[in-house]
């Protein structure tokens, strides 16, 4: 049972269990975003033989919340080995995608798979509805491991996908050595544009993967490496930072840390154009000089072009992590993951490990750090500020029950969901909720769409036509665009509009002249 603080900014509004809570049977959360009909998505993987298309050992999961964590629909996707969702987005025609990996199944969804007993990175396009439109895997018959961790849209209408591969020269795909970051750049349909492969001669794993104003990219993870791609190391493994242009070529990059472990778990372009990264570290020099006990979260600020603005631990006695980051819309920053502490930073402990959220200010004071969870072992992967300027999280809880026959624990895992309240005085009195306005409606030939509230970031406003084709689509940090409609025929059209606080569809007329 989860115990929730009873004083706390921002307040609960619900939090649900949303998988399967049968003992011995695990569930796990690992990504989330909201639904364009309102509601959210929530994606992972779950051993649950329950669900009615499961397909044996561990299937990836969709699920479709409502706005209050009802679940509306849940989906198995995979064969009769492992499969996973690692990350899940909403795409511009209103499904989703998601990439993981499989570890050889050729058989359910994955019967076209060529790929068997062997690591391939997979990625699935499915409807509103959580119905498969498409799918791929990459990997190699022979020797090369691939794992999917993040996928995103690019502002080409396209996808980037990260993950990292692992090779055996002999092989077809030639990396630096042990596991390498892989980054591919999709078209809308899942064609291969691009492959490229970063890292020098040890491990170098990918966290998170960010489209950038420029039209390019920013990757974030960690390097054991100190050649090949890598330009330095201040040893042991470092946080890694990479920016991409558009061909996925190095523009620059940043290696953060210090002489111990330094893992970084997210990333985000901020609205000054640079960058908030998280994670863990237990090193006391370099760039994180105060260590409170074992590992401490930490962001860092970077500036457009990987300066360091600033760097912060986080944290109490024991070990504290974030795995998920996101500006706010007054320009601070929200941070999750877990924590063992109960001091320094950190209070109100139930056990095991809390479900650990914090919201620091510009120039990294802490604002607020709030715990939730049970005695025994939860954490958040996901967190990020809803349209009513609220906050959500998502991740996987443990709970356990005692055997008195036997004399033993049991344990599961399930996948939870937490709905936060605005903060008190920032929804009320200066922040508006984020909705798009499209007028006039009906049109004849031009379609202004107005940004109602304060935006987070870059975001796309795509115009479908009858038939569900994209027939325009502009990237933009302005609250306000126009869409040229003069030479479509008459008819009903779809305004989609797509960015980090909100997915939002409204319908528009094409009338005469």
């Amino acid at each position: 049972m989860w115990v929730f603080p009873l004083k706390a900014q921002p307040s609960l509004e619900w939090a649900k269990i949303i998988t399967d809570t049968t003992f011995y049977i695990d569930d796990y959360g690992n990504s989330a975003c909201l639904a364009y009909e309102g509601g959210y998505i929530i994606a992972g993987y779950t051993y649950s033989p329950f669900y009615g298309n499961n397909h044996g050992l561990s299937d990836a999961f969709v699920t479709k919340l409502s706005s209050n964590g009802n679940v509306e629909w849940l989906r198995c996707y995979g064969g009769s080995k492992f499969e996973t969702a690692n990350s899940i987005i909403s795409t511009q025609d209103g499904g989703y995608l998601f990439c993981g990996y499989t570890t050889g199944s050729t058989d359910g969804d994955l019967s076209y798979n060529t790929y068997g007993n062997i690591n391939s990175g997979w990625i699935v396009k499915i409807n509103n509805q959580g119905q498969i439109e498409w799918q791929k895997c990459m990997g190699d018959t022979i020797s090369n491991n691939i794992v999917y961790y993040k996928i995103n849209n690019a502002s080409d209408g396209g996808y980037i996908v990260g993950g990292v591969i692992n090779y055996n020269k002999t092989g077809n795909i030639i990396t630096h050595d042990n596991y390498n970051v892989l980054i591919i750049k999709l078209t809308a349909t899942g064609e291969i544009e691009w492959t490229k492969i970063y890292g020098g001669s040890n491990d170098d794993v990918i966290s998170d993967v960010e489209p950038t104003a420029d039209n390019g990219f920013v990757v974030s993870g960690y390097t054991y490496s100190y050649d090949g791609d890598v330009i330095f190391n201040h040893g042991n493994s470092d946080v890694w930072v990479l920016k991409l242009d558009s061909l996925g070529n190095i523009q620059w990059q940043q290696s953060i840390g210090g002489s111990r472990e330094d893992y970084a778990y997210g990333i985000k372009q901020t609205n000054d154009r640079g960058y908030v990264v998280c994670g863990k570290t237990n090193s006391i020099n370099g760039n994180f000089v105060q260590n409170y006990g074992l590992y401490d979260g930490f962001v860092v600020k970077l500036n457009e072009f990987g300066n360091m603005e600033w760097s912060k631990t986080y944290g109490g006695s024991f070990e504290d992590c974030f795995f998920s980051i996101n500006q706010t819309l007054d320009n601070n920053i929200v941070v999750a993951g877990y924590t063992e502490s109960n001091d320094y930073d950190v209070h109100g402990f139930h056990g095991g490990f809390d479900v650990w959220m914090a919201k620091i200010d510009s120039i990294s004071n802490l604002e607020w750090s709030q715990l939730y969870g049970s005695v025994d072992v939860d954490w958040a992967n996901i967190i990020f500020q809803t349209p009513d300027m609220g906050l959500f999280l998502c991740g996987t809880s443990q709970e356990r029950t005692y055997d008195s026959t036997d004399h033993y624990y049991m344990y599961t895992k399930n996948v939870y969901a937490l709905k936060l309240s605005p903060e008190v005085g920032i929804a009320e009195n200066t922040i508006m909720p984020i909705e798009p306005l499209c007028y006039p409606n009906p049109a004849s030939s031009e379609v202004h769409v107005r940004i109602r509230g304060v935006l987070s970031g870059e975001y796309s406003v795509t115009l479908y036509d009858m038939q569900g084709k994209p027939v325009q689509k502009i990237m933009t940090f302005d609250p306000e665009t126009t869409l040229d409609i003069s030479q479509l025929p008459q008819g009903v059209y779809t305004i989609r509009v797509l960015g980090n606080n909100m997915a939002r569809s409204e319908r528009v007329v094409k009338s005469k002249k």
